[in-house]
């Protein structure tokens, strides 16, 4: 019996459906996937120069992919082919619930997976990136301004700008998870779900040029979001290595159209709240570090993160990208981020159980993505000759605004 009969043996024996993923091809094996098996180059690439993407990704009738069929018999140079020249899907789950990546037997092979660390992907900041905080102090009516931190002084004063009606409004709506951007950000979008998706394709389209590797991925991805409305194929989009999470960081709208999206199936998300620390590494100048420094030197300071936030359960990785983006003029930076209790505002992107498989298209990252408009504290500040170490603690806003309920019910009776 040959190899190719007795693969077709065995996908007999262990074919089932597996839910949420493609349907199971039941005819022949792919040429793509039989070159991928036999390691043949050539013929790979000659049949995915002239295949739509969708057929590339396909299950077979093994329940695996062409990616699977590369990695487990070890094709280094077809497994390159696959991910950074055609740029398949990575996240796609063989009949035992295995991707690609569990699939690997060499540390040469988890490579291939991993993102590249230059500078500007979304777990480092790039200098001339948007305000990742913004501050605020209880009592204090002064007003102050960071380079690239817009300040908005005193928490009373910020808090009044929002009507009393408006924040009733809030303490109705909250979950106990205290699942902020929802208050803030949809307040500010009055477009019906179908005018988000097409907001959200325009985004799409201006900020990944067609020739982009990831192109037709994120097309895929968006087309999935759109009929299923799985956050997982939303977040996975973010995920990507291409300029959208730059692009959604960068304007008020599209980061308001992304985290409204996110929160319309956040019912989808609790299984992933964490609690615990995560970490960031950055490149930092010795303006960036003020605010943290302002905000260490009272504890009634506190900041609020403005822009989506990635994280890493990896503390040596976090510290490779801060060393990454280290230079003569920014410090190495390696901020921890600790979630004393289950918060969605944080959410796991990474492997949580065998029905919580990986968001992130990069599954050795361990990620934790941290929403806008949830608040820290600096809790401290520890420097060396190498590295300046922050530690955040997550604050609960719920806990914030009852003392704020205080205040203004106290400035009611002093008015009569």
């Amino acid at each position: 019996m040959s190899w190719f009969d007795t693969l077709i043996r065995r996908s007999k024996q262990y074919s089932t459906d597996h839910e949420n993923e493609q349907t199971i091809n039941h005819d022949n094996l792919s040429e793509l996937y039989v070159a991928c098996f036999e390691g043949d180059l050539d013929r790979a690439h000659r049949y995915l120069s002239k295949t739509p993407f969708a057929e590339i990704n396909r299950r077979e009738c093994n329940g695996s992919t062409a990616l699977h069929a590369a990695v487990q018999c070890g094709h280094i140079e077809m497994i390159d082919l696959l991910l950074n020249k055609y740029g398949v899907m990575r996240h796609l789950c063989d009949n035992q619930g295995r991707t690609a990546y569990d699939l690997a037997k060499s540390n040469e092979i988890r490579r291939l997976f991993q993102r590249p660390t230059s500078n500007g992907n979304r777990f480092c900041e790039k200098p001339d990136s948007l305000e990742m905080f913004s501050s605020f102090q209880k009592n204090n009516k002064e007003k102050s301004t960071f380079k690239r931190v817009e300040t908005y002084g005193s928490y009373d004063e910020v808090r009044r700008r929002e009507t009393l009606a408006t924040f009733y409004e809030f303490q109705r709506t909250k979950t106990n998870n205290d699942f902020l951007y929802n208050f803030i950000f949809q307040r500010s979008i009055k477009r019906t779900e179908k005018e988000q998706l097409e907001v959200l394709l325009m985004i799409i389209e201006q900020s990944i040029n067609p020739s982009d590797l990831n192109y037709n991925k994120a097309m895929e991805l968006f087309h999935e979001f759109s009929k299923n409305k799985n956050p997982e194929s939303l977040i996975r989009l973010y995920t990507l290595e291409t300029p959208l999470y730059r692009f959604i960081n960068r304007g008020d709208d599209s980061k308001m159209i992304f985290a409204t999206l996110m929160n319309n199936c956040k019912d989808l998300l609790y299984g992933r709240s964490f609690t615990g620390t995560t970490y960031r590494g950055l490149g930092m100048t010795s303006d960036d570090l003020q605010i943290y420094h302002w905000a260490r030197e009272n504890p009634d300071r506190y900041l609020q993160l403005n822009t989506f936030c990635s994280s890493t359960l990896d503390e040596p990785l976090a510290k490779m990208y801060a060393d990454a983006n280290a230079n003569e003029q920014q410090k190495q930076v390696l901020i921890i981020f600790n979630f004393l209790r289950p918060s969605v505002n944080a959410i796991g992107l990474y492997q949580i159980s065998n029905q919580l498989h990986s968001y992130s298209d990069f599954q050795d990252e361990q990620e934790v993505l941290i929403v806008p408009g949830i608040a820290f504290s600096v809790t401290n500040i520890e420097q060396t000759s190498s590295l300046i170490t922050i530690s955040m603690t997550h604050l609960n806003l719920i806990e914030k605004m009852a003392e704020f309920e205080n205040i203004l019910i106290d400035e009611q009776l002093s008015s009569y």
